[in-house]
C-alpha cells in the first residue's frame, strides 16, 4: 500500500473511531514510506504559508545534518525528550519535532539581521552608463591634451629649425651649440656696449688725457693712464686718476675713481 492510500485510510479510521491527533499520528508513523522532512517541504509549504521564505531551505539543510538522528541512531536526551513530549514512538518523528523548532529559531535569528536587497537591474545599468560616460569624458579630455601637446611640439621644432637657418646653422646642429654661440655673442655685444658707454663718458671730461706711460720704476712695464690736466701753459699739472693694462681698463678705473669722490 502506498503512503497516500495509507494516509487516506488512517484518517478515515480516525474519523470513524474518534481518534485523537496523537493516535492518528502514531498510526501514520507505522508506514515505512512516510515522507521525510526534506521530501515533505513542498507539501508543508501551503499549510505553513505564514512562515518566511527562508524557513524551508534552512529546514532542509538542518534535516540533512540530522539524518543520523532521524534514522534512529543514538542522539541522547534530544530523542528521548522529543518522544516523551510529542508522544512519538518513532525516533524520526521526534527528530522532526526538534527540527521544526530549530528551524524556527534559525529563521528568527536570520530575519533579525536581514541583508540589503540586491540592486535592481535598472539601477545597475544606470550606474554602468554613468561610469561609461565619465570614462568617455576623461578619454576625450586626454585626447585633446595630447593633440595640444603634439601641436605645440611641432610648432616649437619648426621655429627652432627656422631660427637655426636664419643664423646659418644646419638643422641637425645641436641646440646646445647654438645656445652657447648665442650666449657668447650676447656677452660680446654687452661688453662692446659697455666700452662705448665708458668712452662716451670719458669724452665728456675735456681735461682728461689718456696716454701710455712708465712708472717710476723703469724695470716694470709701462701702462695706460688717465690724467687730469689743469693749469696754464707754464704751470700745467697732470694728476693721475686711473690706470690699467689697456686703454679701456684705464678709462674704467678713472670713472670709478670719480664716482667714489
Amino acid at each position: 500500500m502506498t503512503w497516500d492510500q495509507w494516509e487516506r485510510d488512517c484518517r478515515a479510521i480516525a474519523v470513524r473511531e474518534g481518534l485523537t491527533d496523537e493516535e492518528l499520528d502514531r498510526m501514520l508513523s507505522m508506514h515505512k514510506d512516510r515522507p521525510t522532512p526534506v521530501q515533505s517541504v513542498a507539501q508543508d509549504e501551503g499549510a505553513a504559508g505564514e512562515r518566511s521564505g527562508l524557513w524551508y531551505p534552512i529546514k532542509s539543510a538542518l534535516a540533512r545534518a540530522m539524518q543520523d538522528e532521524r534514522d534512529g541512531k543514538p542522539c541522547g536526551c534530544i530523542i528521548e525528550a522529543g518522544c516523551e513530549a510529542r508522544g512519538y514512538h518513532d525516533a524520526g518523528y521526534a527528530a522532526d519535532g526538534f527540527l521544526d523548532a530549530a528551524t524556527d529559531d534559525v529563521v528568527r535569528l536570520v530575519s533579525a539581521h536581514p541583508s540589503p536587497p540586491p540592486a535592481s537591474a535598472e539601477a545597475r545599468i544606470a550606474e554602468l552608463e554613468r561610469e561609461r560616460d565619465d570614462a568617455d569624458r576623461r578619454a576625450g579630455a586626454a585626447e585633446r591634451q595630447l593633440e595640444d601637446k603634439t601641436d605645440s611640439i611641432v610648432k616649437r621644432r619648426q621655429w627652432l629649425s627656422r631660427a637655426k637657418a636664419e643664423r646659418g646653422y644646419h638643422d641637425n646642429t645641436s641646440f646646445d651649440r647654438v645656445w652657447a654661440d648665442t650666449c657668447a655673442a650676447a656677452d660680446r655685444a654687452q661688453a662692446a656696449e659697455a666700452r662705448a658707454d665708458r668712452l662716451a663718458k670719458f669724452g665728456r671730461h675735456i681735461n682728461w688725457e689718456l696716454s701710455f706711460c712708465y712708472l717710476d720704476d723703469e724695470s716694470e712695464p709701462g701702462c695706460w693712464a688717465v690724467h687730469s690736466v689743469n693749469g696754464g701753459r707754464n704751470d700745467r699739472e697732470w694728476t693721475l686718476i686711473g690706470r690699467g693694462d689697456t686703454p679701456d681698463d684705464a678709462i674704467q678705473a678713472a670713472l670709478q675713481q670719480e664716482t667714489q669722490k
